[in-house]
């Protein structure tokens, strides 16, 4: 029983309280209200922030090239090798420094060639042909990208990517309201994103998540507090705040079909997409642990302290107590 907050459809469908004119549910993208705010089938919190993982790429530098977004991991490394002008330009900038962060990444990569992180009883899996492939990819990726991109959280590759000093970025949808603004970046008009790029033979799943806002079970003003939640997540609030500088991932459909905003947000285009081949990480209280022992492998891995395999079964192992620990196999 959730002892924190309280579902916030209470107040959302009563209405008493809600404003009729909010646009629930038409106006908020389904697989958004399922990922952010809905667990059982019970909406807690109201979505305000999205978030789908894109390839972005400097359209300038490709077209120079004669090159089309890959499509496939090989595609990938080949335009990233050619790129490769140091110390002004690199092939491509992603997470790399060891905290949870990069092992979203690492999820992306395990996803995407078919491996699991769990199977149905919780015993962790990722130590597997799948989790090979994946780490491999990572590695291969850093051959092309900065010499200190094991130091790269989301401000430093998306500061390079939007210096100029990147062909390529994996990254968080977060990453475009940078590229499009006109005090942070160097490439105005001169990026766009596609999906994430996948092994050949198999199919892209990446990361989708997102933020929300909840009232607390504690509060003595719980109307009041649904009521300061409804008026920030308006669709005028979401569009400001986009056209203020703030990250562009909004939940709402109004908002990615905004012809104002379309001109100048290109992965709005590819947003539906990205969605479609997502999935949301698991929803457990030792997820952060665990996601924090895969990043510790993907560091261990490319830094050549263990080979993949070697990292990926002591992973699994530590992550295994983890899950002993918090009593899923009694």
């Amino acid at each position: 029983e959730n002892q924190w907050i309280v579902p916030v459809e209470k107040y959302l469908l009563d209405p008493k309280i809600a404003d009729p004119n909010y646009g629930y549910p038409e106006d908020f993208v389904p697989a958004l209200l399922e990922i952010i705010g809905k667990h059982n089938g019970t909406l807690w919190e109201l979505p305000w922030r999205s978030d789908a993982r894109f390839l972005f790429y400097r359209t300038d530098l490709f077209d120079e090239a004669g090159f089309a977004p890959p499509k496939t991991w090989e595609e990938e490394l080949e335009i990233a090798k050619y790129f490769v002008k140091p110390p002004d330009l690199y092939g491509i900038v992603h997470h790399g420094r060891q905290y949870v962060g990069t092992a979203y990444l690492g999820l992306e990569l395990l996803w995407s060639v078919g491996g699991h992180l769990f199977d149905e009883n919780m015993k962790p899996v990722f130590n597997s042909l799948a989790g090979v492939k994946g780490l491999e990819h990572f590695s291969d990726m850093i051959k092309y990208a900065p010499p200190d991109i094991l130091t790269y959280g989301f401000m430093e590759f998306t500061t390079a990517f939007c210096e100029g000093r990147s062909a390529m970025a994996r990254s968080w949808s977060g990453l475009a309201g940078v590229a499009a603004h006109p005090e942070s970046s160097k490439i105005l008009g001169k990026w766009n994103a596609t999906i994430i790029p996948h092994l050949y033979g198999y199919k892209t799943v990446a990361n989708a998540g997102g933020w929300g806002y909840a009232i607390n079970a504690d509060s003595k003003n719980k109307e009041a507090g649904y009521k300061l939640i409804e008026w920030l997540t308006t669709a005028e609030n979401e569009k400001k705040c986009i056209e203020l500088g703030g990250e562009a991932c909004p939940v709402r459909f109004s908002t990615f079909e905004d012809p104002e905003l379309r001109k100048k947000l290109k992965h709005f285009a590819v947003y539906p997409e990205a969605l479609a081949c997502a999935r949301g990480v698991l929803v457990i209280p030792e997820i952060n642990e665990v996601l924090e022992e895969l990043a510790l492998v993907m560091t261990e891995s490319a830094t050549g302290v263990k080979t993949a395999k070697e990292a990926l079964d002591d992973g699994a192992r530590r992550v295994e107590k983890i899950m002993e620990r918090a009593g899923y196999y009694e």
